[in-house]
């Protein structure tokens, strides 16, 4: 990718006539693109990216050097201040809480996130919601939980802003301006030496599944047996695959979200490994007390041309099972939404409606509540989390089907990466088309609903139908065909 040079204006440009006098809103002359852009703000440890891309357009915003850090593993809660000073905490939903503080509102026209919590809830968090242990055998150093206390956001919008960075802190106070002024002197420096490029596609390197074929085929009959015995009725059964990645992280996720631009992506550089996410996927988003969430449900491969793509398309918007297996997962949400959604608010907006991305089409339900009065953001996330698009129905006997089931750590697979913001916005993605990247090792995990009428083999070519577009684009082969092997 040839990268234009940056031009740097010398000082942080206010706006001028457009927010509270305690908000920072500055912005610096910049003409480079989001690759250079994170590269350039690497120099400040931490950096956080989220991506919005919609149509032909991207937004992404970049978060760097929190003034706190909060992390569970397990039952153990830190929260570790930037002087270094840590403090055990034992609830990650009223922590979260209690670092937001009192919401404030936000300017007319101020980014997405205004500043707060940014990073990713594991899915083992799910031991903090019900009493299911969480005690598979993990592979990566992550914890449970890690959100960033960010004050200052740096926006990158060349659509709607070409030619600048916009520096965006709710507060115009001592710390976040010395977070503005270290980005800017990030701008100013000598472009950093080009990264290592991964290898080519055509260095293929097979990819290793978890369970392997003939497990997984066994683990959906013993679902099946489950939903005939009515013990649940449908669990989301998943498995990992794992490649080898020689390269960067941050040019395999550029390279991933050029040929896959999601529309919740994201990347967390983190002590433990790298989080790369190319979720279509919503979990919860809040504006004004109202709550969406979009659970995506029914997957098939997109055609190799257009007439096998339009039979594709209509093959799942016709598919008994997929909207039936849809259907139970609104159901489920709307349950968990009810706990805190003020009393007739609730509303499925859309139903099984078709949304195709690069490699696979979806069916995706839309559902709206306003959140009652006195709940917060920590009593919506313990209401709903894990999203139950990726757990099952009923939700907490489906969990311990998981747990039985499946072999490894989801870790932040079917969690949910995004930002909390102090002005009560939030934006979390359900964490699919999601990897692990350490140690030059992708950790990629994939999954189906299984249904009483689910085909094993189906299913088998549904997980791998999820990464097969992500693994091509790493080099990988994707695991067999159950017809070949």
């Amino acid at each position: 990718m040839t990268l234009r040079k940056s031009s740097i204006s010398p000082m942080l440009r206010p706006t001028p006539g457009r927010m509270p006098v305690n908000t920072l809103d500055a912005r610096i002359a910049y003409f480079g693109d989001a690759a250079e852009l994170q590269r350039r703000l690497r120099p400040m440890g931490v950096v956080l990216r989220l991506d919005r891309c919609e149509a032909s357009s991207v937004r992404t915003m970049f978060f760097v050097d929190p003034t706190r850090v909060l992390t569970f593993r397990g039952r153990e809660g830190r929260l570790v201040e930037s002087s270094g000073k840590v403090r055990s905490v034992e609830d990650p939903f009223s922590t979260i809480d209690l670092l937001l503080g009192a919401l404030r509102p936000a300017p007319a026209d101020a980014p997405d996130c205004v500043g707060g919590l940014v990073g990713f809830l594991g899915y083992e968090l799910l031991s903090h919601v019900e009493p299911i242990p969480a005690d598979l055998p993990g592979e990566s150093a992550l914890p449970d939980l890690w959100l960033g206390d960010f004050p200052l956001v740096v926006v990158f919008d060349p659509r709607k802003e070409p030619g600048v960075v916009r520096l965006f802190g709710l507060d115009d106070d001592a710390p976040t301006r010395r977070r503005a002024e270290a980005v800017r002197r990030c701008l100013e420096l000598p472009l950093p030496s080009p990264p290592k490029p991964p290898l080519e596609e055509a260095s293929a390197r097979p990819a290793i599944s978890s369970m392997g074929r003939q497990r997984w085929l066994r683990r959906v009959e013993e679902i099946r047996e489950a939903i005939r015995d009515g013990s649940v009725y449908q669990v989301n059964l998943t498995q990992r695959f794992l490649v080898r990645v020689p390269g960067e992280a941050a040019v395999i996720y550029q390279r991933l979200l050029d040929r896959h631009p999601a529309r919740y992506a994201a990347h967390l550089a983190l002590e433990g490994g790298d989080i790369l996410s190319l979720s279509p996927e919503l979990f919860l988003e809040i504006r004004d007390r109202e709550v969406i969430t979009r659970p995506i449900k029914g997957t098939l491969p997109r055609g190799k041309a257009p007439a096998e793509d339009e039979r594709q398309a209509a093959a799942l918007l016709a598919s008994a099972k997929d909207r039936a297996e849809l259907a139970m997962i609104v159901d489920l949400m709307r349950n968990d939404l009810s706990k805190v959604a003020r009393t007739g608010s609730m509303k499925v907006v859309s139903h099984a409606a078709l949304e195709s991305v690069p490699t696979v089409h979806h069916l995706v339900s839309t559902v709206r509540a306003v959140l009652d009065d006195g709940k917060t953001l920590g009593d919506l996330l313990r209401a709903t989390f894990p999203g139950g698009s990726v757990t099952g129905a009923p939700k907490v006997a489906a969990m311990e089907y998981i747990r039985e089931m499946e072999t490894l750590r989801r870790g932040p697979y079917t969690g949910a990466i995004g930002f909390l913001g102090r002005d009560g916005r939030a934006r979390l993605n359900l964490a699919i088309r999601t990897l692990v990247l350490d140690s030059e090792l992708a950790r990629i995990h994939a999954g189906c609903g299984i249904v009483a009428d689910s085909d094993p083999i189906a299913e088998w070519r549904e997980a791998v139908a999820k990464v097969e577009g992500l693994l091509e684009i790493l080099g990988g082969d994707a695991p067999c065909n159950p017809d070949k092997c």
